[in-house]
Formats: C-alpha cells, structure tokens, sequence
C-alpha cells in the first residue's frame, strides 16, 4: 500500500530560519512580516535583534525662502527620532530659519544578496536555500521542510478542499523524475540543522 499525504505541519508562517550575518549558522526569525514585534535570535553567537532597530525617518523640506524666495529642498535620511524642526540655509542669502518637515517612516533591512530569498522584516537570506537544475529551491524553516518531505515521499498526494501550501509548490518539487534528488536535498538540509 502507498503512503497516502496527510498535512502534518500547519505553523511555519510565523518563523523562518535565517543565515546569521554574525557566524554564518542558523538564526531565528520570529513574526514574520510584523517588523514591531519581530525578533532574531542566533543560539551559535548568541546575537540578538529587533524589528523596531529597523524603523528609520527621512525628513524633506520644500519651500521658497521667505527672504529672497529662491527655492529650496532638503532631505536628511537615516533618523532614528522623528524631529519636529530643522534649521535649513538658504543657499541664495545665506538666511536660515525653522521648518517643521515632512516625515517618511521606512524599514531599513540589510544587504539583500540577489537571487535568493530573504525573511521579509530583516532581509537576511533563508537558511535552506539551493539551485536545483538551474531553480531555486528553498524551505523557510524546519517544518516547512518537513512537510514539503511528507508530500515529495508520499505516493498518493490527494488533497483537501482547503488551499495548502503544497498545492503552491513548484511542478519541479512535485515531478516523480526528480523525486529522490529532492528527498536527498530535503534530507541534507535536515542533518544541517541540529
């Protein structure tokens, strides 16, 4: 008899495991996709960060000068307070005054590496992540890698009404001929991971 699929892991949404920029092993994500409530966590170098480090202002100013009227535009970024005035110059008669700016609020996440895929609040790169026949293949944690393995093993892969992650999955993942190269990948990202 085939094994039949049965959805086993449902709570992968809120967690991905991440490359650590510290130490290059395994880091924590939590709350995915809530900056004010997200937090990594490294238990190789114990590095710790929060989502709301992330939170940066960026101030503009357009106007004339009320001196001379010559125009004038400022913008100062990367603000970790909001301010409620600026002393701005005027270029053309040197006057300078008090302007209260306008604020944009902005996440600052860090160096994205192209072509992978990256946690969404902090933008480091997903721990489990390699090319597969020129495809990239990824898994956002533990349990989403383990339910990706009961699918991709599984001989009868009849699913229930309900939308699943696995019926998104990439027709490569799904594909019989590549069956045993994907299990062999799933099972080396799992001996990576103690």
């Amino acid at each position: 008899m085939q094994k039949r699929y049965k959805q086993q892991y449902s709570s992968y949404y809120n967690t991905a495991l991440v490359v650590c920029p510290n130490c290059g092993e395994d880091a924590l994500v939590k709350n995915v996709g809530n900056y004010k409530q997200a937090s990594l966590e490294c238990r190789h170098c114990s590095l710790r960060k929060s989502g709301n480090e992330l939170v940066f202002y960026k101030a503009f100013i357009k106007l004339y000068c009320p001196s001379c009227a010559h125009p004038i535009r400022y913008e100062q970024g990367k603000l970790k307070e909001k301010p409620q005035n600026i002393t701005v110059p005027c270029d053309e008669c040197d006057a300078s005054f008090q302007v209260q700016p306008k604020i944009e609020k902005y996440l600052d996440s860090y160096g994205r590496e192209t072509g992978l895929i990256h946690d969404p609040v902090f933008g480091y790169p997903y721990f489990f992540q390699e090319d597969f026949k020129g495809k990239l293949f990824w898994a956002k944690n533990r349990e989403h890698l383990l339910e990706m393995e009961s699918y991709v093993s599984s001989g009868l892969r009849t699913l229930p009404y309900r939308m699943r992650m696995v019926e998104r999955l990439p027709t490569f993942i799904k594909e019989a001929k590549n069956r045993e190269a994907i299990l062999k990948i799933l099972q080396k990202w799992k001996n990576s991971y103690k």
